[in-house]
């Protein structure tokens, strides 16, 4: 019926799945390693050229699990024979780690022959996270740690950090090491072990960085109406949290006199009328491990014009150019100053705004 040698074939069987190799039946002589999920169903196939007169038996190392069509063991309720016209499956309904093991059939002939298989039982990664948070200093190295608790195969691990384009692979393997940390190497790191069960083991470690506080340089000059209330606010980016203070002409402005508010890394300066001086103000910050600062122009003149329109002409003979500046007052008029690029024919030249509310 069969060959006495042993054909060693890894194969991973799927529900309802034909057992052959290039559309031939296996022969009774087979080993087979069979890979399942925890949870699922173990679908093991004992098929032979002619079984007429014979008995199947499964057994698991030393213990017999069935003969023929009946299953022995009565506590064995998972189990059940599926019987076919050359053989049977045995199926064992939600697996368990403890059914890992080898599985064989043999066959009731004078000369014994038996398919054997190989379960291997795959059970879902659990990652953790070595410590929950890592705090290091701004240039120094952060080494970030996961380990794993479970799971078989032996997962993989990989580390990947979510950014606005999306969450990028930085590394595999237990530990991951960030070098040089700056201040935007702070957030979240995820440690994810796959090893093809289909739930993956996910855990996170938060780095902190420790540094001086930095300040937005942007929005250097605030519009005002004397008449109006003005508000200046700096964005303070600081681990820890800077002491934030302001002046005026290099003069502090004490609180509560001057009312000062914050929202999250905004910083504001909140002047009434009566205490709108024209003039440059300064944002300071400060903590333990440096300071920076901000100077603010608050002016009732028009703001900082910027030109809006393309840089390249269009045509030979013309081109349109557009700007804009920030104002409470109405603005009459603007003065454009045209030279050419070796400084010569300058002209000046007088327009009217569009909106002049």
């Amino acid at each position: 019926m069969c060959s006495s040698d042993l054909t060693y074939i890894t194969i991973d069987f799927k529900e309802g799945d034909a057992v052959g190799i290039d559309g031939q039946a296996l022969s009774p002589a087979t080993l087979l390693t069979k890979l399942v999920n925890e949870g699922e169903s173990i679908r093991l196939p004992c098929f032979v050229d002619e079984l007429e007169g014979f008995v199947l038996l499964w057994n698991r190392g030393e213990t017999i699990l069935s003969v023929g069509k009946q299953v022995i063991d009565p506590q064995e309720t998972r189990a059940r024979i599926v019987a076919e016209k050359e053989g049977n499956w045995l199926v064992i309904n939600a697996a368990k780690i403890k059914d890992q093991g080898v599985y064989t059939c043999h066959i009731s002939a004078v000369h014994l022959q038996d398919i054997s298989h190989s379960v291997i039982i795959r059970t879902r990664p659990i990652i953790k996270s070595t410590n929950s948070e890592v705090t290091v200093m701004e240039g120094e190295n952060a080494r970030l740690s996961c380990s794993l608790r479970s799971g078989q195969p032996t997962p993989e691990i990989t580390w990947t950090r979510r950014t606005d384009k999306g969450d990028v692979t930085l590394g595999s393997g237990p530990t991951l090491t960030v070098f040089n940390a700056t201040r935007t190497s702070a957030g979240m790191y995820r440690c994810t072990a796959d090893n093809g069960f289909p739930t993956n083991g996910t855990d996170v470690v938060e780095l902190h960085i420790l540094h001086k506080p930095y300040i937005d340089q942007s929005q250097r000059f605030v519009n005002s109406s004397p008449n109006e209330t003005a508000v200046l606010s700096c964005t303070v980016d600081s681990q820890p949290l800077a002491d934030v203070t302001w002046s005026f002409d290099r003069q502090p402005l004490p609180t509560p006199k001057y009312k000062t508010s914050r929202s999250d890394n905004v910083y504001s300066l909140m002047l009434d009328p009566s205490q709108n001086k024209l003039g440059e103000y300064t944002c300071d910050a400060k903590n333990n491990f440096g300071s920076d600062n901000k100077q603010i122009m608050l002016s009732n003149k028009v703001g900082p014009i910027s030109f809006t329109s393309s840089q390249e002409q269009t045509s030979k003979s013309e081109n349109t150019l557009e700007w804009m500046g920030a104002s409470w007052e109405k603005v009459d008029t603007f003065i454009l100053s045209i030279t050419s690029k070796d400084g010569k024919g300058a002209r000046v030249i007088e327009v009217q705004p569009k909106d002049r509310k």
